[in-house]
């Protein structure tokens, strides 16, 4: 699940915008399983609000170093979610990439998605990355309703500045459950 409402979005569809999480001891073990009985070295939170509970996260991470595993890991982070001391935790308890979907370069657009944050933001969760030696996926949407040439611009030219070690534009194809979807 994932507590934001953003407009071309389903992941809140169904979970009533509820985050469900693991218990961090039972994340931890699982990994722990992983790592000593098929030798994984290295795993994915497939989680869209990985870091929408901070505090969990810390645990999680806390857990692993705890724990002595020596397992890199990547997973998805919202730039209103991200802070210092959340990436220096992540980073020590092994995160090596982190997805974050910037969406657009444009505040305007950003704002008409409802995706909650700033620029500003985006470019700050970019360099925490790269002060904390994690490779950043930056994830854009091209065709949302009401881009023009002009937002469109302005997102190639935001995602030129952060220059990420990785890009992915995407195309907006309507979400069943989206906000989007839904008014169109």
């Amino acid at each position: 699940g994932c507590p934001y409402k953003c407009t071309f979005c389903s992941h809140h569809y169904g979970y009533g915008a509820n985050l469900r999480k693991r218990a961090p001891a039972d994340v931890v073990a699982e990994i722990k399983s992983l790592y000593d009985k098929y030798g994984i070295r290295e795993i994915q939170f497939e989680d869209p609000s990985f870091t929408c509970a901070p505090g969990h996260v810390k645990e999680i991470c806390r857990l692993i170093k705890k724990s002595g595993l020596k397992i890199n890991w990547n997973c998805n982070v919202r730039a209103n979610t991200s802070g210092e001391e959340l990436f220096r935790e992540m980073s020590e308890a092994g995160c090596r990439r982190v997805l974050l979907g910037v969406e657009s370069g444009s505040q305007e657009m950003l704002d008409s998605m409802k995706k909650g944050v700033t620029l500003e933001q985006i470019r700050n969760t970019v360099r925490l990355a790269a002060k904390y030696k994690m490779r950043v996926n930056a994830a854009f949407i091209l065709g949302t309703p009401g881009e023009t040439f002009e937002t469109a611009r302005k997102t190639f030219d935001f995602a030129r500045e952060l220059d990420p070690d990785y890009v992915m534009f995407s195309v907006y194809i309507p979400s069943v459950g989206g906000e989007l979807f839904e008014n169109l």
